[in-house]
Parts: C-alpha cells; structure tokens; sequence
C-alpha cells in the first residue's frame, strides 16, 4: 500500500495574504489547492465548518502562490462562471452540473453561445466566461460587481503541499483528482475527473503533531486545518 503525506495548511482569506511579502509570486510550493468561499457573517473570517464552506475550485501548482494571485485576478475580471453564492448555499446546488448543462446548450448554439443569463434553467447562474461579446455588460452590470466584492471579502483558500519532495506532475495530478473527488466535483467549477481505484490504495494522511491522519472524507479537511499542528504554528 502506498501513501501520500500532506502538509495541510491552515484556510486562508485575502487579508491572511495582506502586506505579507512571503506569499509573493515565487515563493509558493508545489502543492494542490481548495479554494471557495466563507458564508460566515462577517468579512475575511474563515469557515468555522463544512457547512459554512461553498467549494469552489480544485486545483495544483508548482507554485501555489502565484497560481492563487491568477484566481483572484481571473475571478476579478469575469474569467470564471459566477452563481450567486448565498443563495446557492441556501439552496444546496450542485453548481458543477448547472455548468455542464449550460455547457452544453452552448454548444448546441454554436456562433449565437448559451442563453442569456440570469436564466430559469440554470439556477443562480449569473455570468459565463464565453467571450469578448459578453465584456461591456460583465463590467457595466452593477449586480456582478457587488457579487465579486462579496466573493474577495469571502475568499479562502487551504493548500495541501506533499511531504515528498520528489513529487511529479503525474503525483500532483493524481493527487488534485483525489481531493477533488473528496469534494465532490459536482459541487465545483473545475472539470471533473473520476478515478477508479482500489480505495485502499495510496491513503492520504495529514501530517501532525501526534502523527499522520488519515484524509478519507470531506469533513476532515476541517478538522486537520485545525489540527494540533496547524494551532501551534498558526494560533487557530
């Protein structure tokens, strides 16, 4: 049996990021990422559990750091497909199905693109990176720009970077489908990618104070970021 040891951080917001020179682009580790949004009240205040966390993106990178400034840029800037957060939380959406049907009904358009959103049969749904066309309303439309200022002040991250130094792509690549099969990837915007495996078989663990924890369900990415470890080093 193979495994995986993971050095979990804790979730970060922007203002974790905030005049902190070691997060500047070039510094960051080889890892995979998990990033989405607090639905705790109050600005830049990480999810105090699972239910209070809306996943959003899976991801790797051979510098987290640097991969992180391009999502917020891109997520800034309209290169990704916003819902309305709140509501689809409330809701329990599946918004990585939303965006498959979507998807294809783009397709089908061909030249004309998808349906105009917002759009009944694509709940919550209020923008789709599709192309240039679509750039006056995106920056015009006064509802998007309150949606991503909400999404900046709710932004967190959490970062999974292997133990192993010798890592590879082929490891990250593997290991980014492991989370976000963890996650679920109809719950995210990222394509999604089954794995099919004996599940015993190349177990992830946690690295912590008492020793290594074993990640086999989404809730436990909670626990671990507030692991023993993650509170003598972070203050969590």
């Amino acid at each position: 049996m193979n495994a995986i040891i993971l050095n979990q951080t804790p979730f970060y917001t922007i203002n974790s990021f905030s005049e902190q020179p070691l997060f500047r682009k070039g510094s960051g580790k080889s890892g995979v990422y998990l990033w989405g949004f607090s639905m705790e009240k109050d600005d830049y205040k990480i999810p105090s559990s699972p239910e209070m966390f809306f996943p959003y993106y899976v991801g790797k990178a051979k510098d987290v750091y640097s991969r992180t400034y391009e999502h917020l840029v891109s997520l800034a800037g309209g290169n990704y497909p916003l819902f309305d957060i709140i509501n689809s939380h409330n809701q329990k959406l599946n918004i990585g199905d939303i965006i498959n049907k979507y998807q294809i009904q783009s397709r089908l358009g061909k030249e004309l693109g998808g349906p105009l959103l917002p759009n009944v049969n694509f709940s919550e749904l209020l923008h789709f990176p599709e192309g240039i066309h679509l750039s006056k309303n995106f920056y015009s439309n006064d509802k998007l720009k309150k949606l991503i200022e909400w999404m900046l002040k709710h932004f967190c991250i959490v970062y999974f970077i292997p133990e192993s130094t010798e890592s590879n792509e082929t490891s990250l690549s593997h290991l980014e489908k492991r989370i976000g099969n963890l996650v679920n990837y109809n719950k995210l915007i990222t394509r999604p990618y089954i794995i099919k495996e004996d599940k015993s078989d190349n177990q992830i663990f946690v690295k912590d104070v008492n020793g290594n924890n074993l990640l086999q369900e989404y809730p436990n990415i909670f626990i671990y970021s507030r692991g023993q470890r993650m509170a003598q080093e972070f203050g969590i």
